[in-house]
């Protein structure tokens, strides 16, 4: 490869003259997650357990291996990438610093009205290398002219990089245009990164989903895109200087803080040689640490980056949810306000549904967060460089680079504990709110059982409940009646006869007895057409008895006991653009509801039932109990409504729908089509959530949240 890039020098100098032009090494360069064991080894594919991991897809691949797949792929129709002819193996190997790495040389044709007469308008030579630590870098050989400002040549390069280079290889390399959409990245992406980095930079640290003015106020957001990270993490080094491109965070050279004879590192020494085990140590170590300062100025610029523009966010959306919290808190406790300060950019009020949303979504990504700032911690820990560092101040300042590279390995580390600071506020963040979560749950159950105790009390006392005695009732309580007088007559007439044996015997006179005979007869005739009509209406009440026990079983059963059926359609929380709560009861007040067997609305009601909760600081919960009259074939049936509803400090309000559900009653024998059912639970949610509830769109709205549509 070295032979190669001789070749191609040798064959310009001919062509160029030389005493015109000077030559430097322009280094462009950036640094995303990696790591020894994503990035991959030499022939992987034949490792004695590579079958484990043949389920993968291509996305899955390691880092080196997916570059050289997806770096073909791109290269195959027009043998260069953007203008980047590449040559040798793209296979992982050894690399300094105790790394892995691809290193292979490259061929670049710049387009020459950007270079601006100050470049030679020829291909430019150039070499890769891609550490296992997360360094991108190319490295270009660049002439210029020496009769040109350092102010001019430092334009054109930088001019080359951003509206040249960066354009059109490395936007194809790395996909800039795709947007990072789940399905998008999955079948759309052709860049070089796969999945391991994607999900730590979309999934983890950069999720437009997770940004608190997109998921509390639904308000479009810049997304964040391939182009814009990268971006932000690109820097470029020529001279011993080293400066963001599009972010500018800073300069990330040398600041001088301590005096040296040569305290910079050689950005102008070969790094064309993949292997530099026949060089000499002071070789080695200058190659070592030139690596290990672009490995850390490239690590603290995206640190840098990420913390305001993603966890930042993730801070801000979490100190929203917890002041509110706070509030709600205070105000249920104390009924006292409270005095903590909110972000103006963000709306103060938020319902419980929202936070613990929130606090979920954050809670899941938390271990792809704390991940990346071990992997940072790693990353650098194994940067450093396999010389030993100086010991004292003499050997400071006589070994080249050892300073400077001391003041980048400072800078990062203020960095790096910034960045720890932040995931710990976060995982504070998301504890607190844990506890207040719990505590807000607790209450819930507190406040259904007292729901529960107060509608067990409303049924008690109602008229619909009271014990009543049906006529098939009576008709028992008469029998039972008559069986005592029978009884007691028997007894009279037979305590009578006794009265006059015991008199006869006694005096042997059967005329002086005290009770005539007469009344003796009379007495046992008593009971003779009792018992008749007793037998009479016992063969009567046997025939009428499955007749009258149907009818009055129909007499005592209420309607809640007929049949019942309920049809539950729940609404996580969905904004009514239709009419309002208020507007739709009164309506179904004036037409009656619609009868289910028909589909016709005029069904009489029964009742109107209203229920309103008030939430602190998210507005109140409204909820709409209807009843109506049995309709046709009988059924009747109940509809329900509930719909939060927040107040804002301006005159408008909004609604969001929460559940719809129907509780039909209907006898035993009568069949309903479910298609009926889903009709009208679409047309009363559609009249509130859709300003034309009749369109195609509100179907089309019922496909794709239930899978159904009634038409």
């Amino acid at each position: 490869m070295t032979s190669h890039y001789e070749d191609m020098g040798s064959s310009r100098n001919g062509a160029d003259d030389q005493s015109s032009y000077e030559e430097a090494n322009l280094l462009y360069y950036f640094w995303l997650p990696a790591g020894k064991d994503e990035f991959g080894f030499e022939a992987q594919d034949r490792a004695p357990l590579a079958g484990a991991v043949s389920y993968k897809e291509f996305k899955e691949e390691t880092i080196a291996r997916h570059f050289r797949q997806q770096s073909r792929l791109l290269a195959q129709n027009h043998d260069s990438v953007g203008g980047m002819k590449t040559f040798g193996l793209l296979e992982p190997q050894d690399a300094e610093l105790g790394l892995r790495k691809l290193h292979f040389p490259f061929t670049y044709h710049p387009s020459a009205a950007i270079l601006d007469g100050v470049i030679p308008p020829y291909p430019i030579q150039g070499t890769t290398i891609i550490l296992s630590n997360g360094l991108y870098l190319w490295s270009f050989r660049i002439k210029y002219s020496k009769n040109a400002s350092d102010e001019s040549v430092r334009a054109a390069l930088v001019c080359f990089i951003k509206q040249d280079f960066v354009e059109n290889c490395i936007s194809r390399l790395f996909d800039l245009d795709c947007m990072p959409e789940p399905k998008r990245l999955k079948d759309d992406y052709k860049g070089i990164l796969n999945y391991y980095q994607l999900d730590l930079l979309f999934n983890g640290l950069f999720d437009t989903e997770a940004h608190p003015y997109n998921f509390f106020d639904h308000q479009h957001v810049h997304p964040y895109t391939i182009r814009n990270v990268i971006y932000s993490a690109s820097l470029y080094g020529f001279k011993q200087q080293y400066q963001p491109l599009w972010d500018l965070r800073g300069d990330y050279s040398q600041r001088g803080a301590m005096a040296a004879a040569k305290p910079m590192a050689d950005t102008d020494m070969d790094l064309w040689r993949q292997h530099l085990r026949d060089a000499t140590s002071s070789e080695q170590e200058q190659r070592e640490l030139l690596l290990s300062r672009l490995s850390f100025s490239a690590m603290e610029q995206f640190i840098r980056v990420m913390i305001p523009f993603g966890l930042a966010n993730y801070k801000a959306g979490l100190d929203h949810c917890r002041h509110d919290l706070i509030g709600d808190a205070l105000l249920l406790r104390r009924n006292q306000a409270s005095s903590d300060f909110l972000r103006p950019s963000l709306q103060a009020n938020l319902l419980a549904s929202d936070i613990e949303a929130y606090f979920l979504l954050l809670s899941a990504k938390m271990p792809a967060i704390v991940f990346f700032k071990d992997l940072m911690e790693d990353m650098i820990e194994v940067t450093h460089p396999l010389h030993l560092p100086p010991e004292n101040r003499e050997e400071w300042e006589k070994r080249q680079g050892w300073e400077e590279w001391r003041e980048s390995r400072a800078t990062l580390s203020e960095a790096e504990d910034q960045l720890s600071r932040q995931v710990d506020a976060i995982r504070s963040d998301l504890e607190a709110i844990q506890i207040f979560l719990a505590m807000a749950q607790s209450a819930a159950i507190l406040t259904e059982l007292g729901e529960a105790r107060k509608l067990n009390e409303i049924e008690v006392e109602d008229p619909r409940r009271s014990v009543t005695l049906a006529s098939r009732d009576w008709e028992q309580l008469t029998y039972w009646l008559t069986f005592v007088a029978v009884v007691l007559a028997a007894f009279q007439a037979y305590s009578g006869i006794g009265v006059w044996v015991m008199d006869f015997l006694l005096r042997n006179d059967l005329s002086s007895g005290h009770v005539p005979w007469w009344s003796i007869v009379i007495a046992v005739a008593l009971w003779i057409p009792i018992a008749l009509g007793l037998f009479l209406f016992y063969l009567r009440r046997r025939s009428r008895r499955e007749q009258a026990m149907g009818k009055d079983d129909a007499k005592l059963a209420p309607p809640v006991r007929q049949v019942p059926n309920i049809f539950d359609c729940p609404f996580p929380r969905e904004n009514m653009h239709g009419q309002q709560i208020e507007d739709l009861a009164s309506q179904i007040r004036d037409e009656g509801l619609i009868d289910i067997a028909t589909r016709r609305a005029g069904l009489e009601l029964a009742s109107v039932a209203t229920f309103r909760e008030a939430i602190p600081g998210a507005g109140e919960r409204v909820k709409y109990s209807i009843e109506s009259y049995p309709g046709d074939k009988s059924i009747a049936y109940t509809l329900h409504l509930e719909v939060d509803r927040q107040l804002h400090e301006s005159s408008d309000r909004s609604e969001q729908l929460r559940n719809v559900r129907l509780v039909v009653r209907m006898p035993a024998g009568e069949y309903v089509s479910i298609d009926n059912i889903r009709w009208i639970l679409q047309t009363y949610a559609s009249r509130m959530i859709h300003a034309s509830p009749q369109s195609d769109t509100a179907r089309q709205y019922f496909q794709d949240r239930f899978g159904w549509s009634a038409t």
